[in-house]
């Protein structure tokens, strides 16, 4: 276990890096911390399923997502992530979801999911109530 929470940080110091490669200072001062977090809960073993390029552009495909809504307000896209127009890519459907802290809706909409023979591929939690002015 210990050897995948090292390889969880190693990449999240290449995404670090990729940040501070690709974008302009001022947002990779911002996303720096926003990855730290955002990787976290993570579980390392999904984590090193995917390459950096990758898990960069789910980072910053989210965080611009995050900063289309508004306060109180929930948001959910579902999309098949192509490099070209979302800057990266994955062979499964994406379903992401921004709300204010609601306890178990992520486990609602997993349970909703079931029945119609949907799996939930990786699951990368990341609460980020109470730091939303971190992230203006």
């Amino acid at each position: 276990m210990r050897r995948q929470e090292e390889a969880r940080e190693e990449l999240t110091q290449r995404v670090i890096a990729l940040v501070n490669e690709k974008l302009p200072k001022e947002e990779a001062k911002l996303l720096t911390i926003f990855v730290k977090q955002y990787y976290l809960s993570a579980a390392p073993e999904d984590l090193l399923e995917l390459k950096v390029i990758d898990l960069f552009g789910a980072l910053v495909s989210h965080w611009h997502f995050i900063h289309q809504r508004k306060p109180q307000e929930a948001k959910v896209r579902v999309y098949n992530p192509q490099y070209e127009q979302h800057g990266w890519q994955s062979t499964h459907t994406v379903i992401e979801v921004i709300y204010e802290h609601k306890p178990f809706l992520i486990e609602s909409i997993r349970m909703g999911l079931s029945p119609i023979y949907l799996r939930i591929m990786k699951k990368i939690p990341t609460w980020l109530a109470k730091r939303r002015c971190l992230l203006k």
